[in-house]
């Protein structure tokens, strides 16, 4: 006995195939089979099964639409948190340079007031000089830090998922000393 494929079935599946064998042979039918099959169907069979394949298309379809929206919403999402990120990080480094900046102008106020009270000695004030000369660098490598941020694009890169990941690369600011004493170079990595 011959068991009966609905037609919306088989015409999905004879359209993934370059012929009639091939699809004939993907369901289990001979070829013969598959065209006695379409040609018996009556007209009210074939319009069902057309209107079958036409919702189940639409319905692929909108569950598409609906996963890019969501991708769409979730990548916006990241964006957004990642935006704020970067103005948490400038916030933090513009308060960082306002401190180095006072820092700097109250050094220069002493070493001025030092140089007035001294202007006697020998040997200039080296100490103030050394701090001065130390918060400068800083002061410097915090503005091309803050400007690098503004200027910093986020970068889309394809995560486990295949949806989309978007990420920032950090870098830190980091002043060292060197061991002579006197101020080392600035370090941005």
């Amino acid at each position: 006995m011959m068991r009966t494929l609905p037609l919306d079935d088989i015409l999905r599946v004879w359209s993934q195939f370059p012929s009639a064998a091939a699809a004939a042979q993907s369901l289990g039918l001979s070829r013969r089979t598959l065209y006695h099959r379409w040609h018996s169907a009556s007209l009210g069979e074939v319009l069902q099964a057309i209107t079958q394949i036409a919702a189940a298309y639409k319905t692929q379809l909108e569950a598409e639409r609906q996963a890019r929206m969501s991708e769409r919403a979730a990548a916006q999402g990241q964006m957004k948190a990642v935006q704020k990120e970067g103005v948490r990080d400038r916030t933090r480094l513009e308060k960082r340079l306002a401190a180095c900046d006072d820092a700097l102008a109250k050094a220069l106020r002493e070493l001025t007031i030092l140089n007035l009270r001294g202007s006697g000695m020998e040997r200039p004030l080296e100490q103030p000089q050394r701090a001065i000369e130390r918060l400068t660098r800083e002061n410097q490598a915090l503005r091309e830090e803050i400007a690098r941020l503004k200027s910093t694009r986020t970068e889309r890169a394809q995560g486990p998922g295949n949806g989309p990941v978007i990420r920032r690369v950090k870098r830190l600011i980091t002043l060292e000393e060197d061991d002579a004493g006197r101020g080392g170079e600035d370090r941005l990595g």
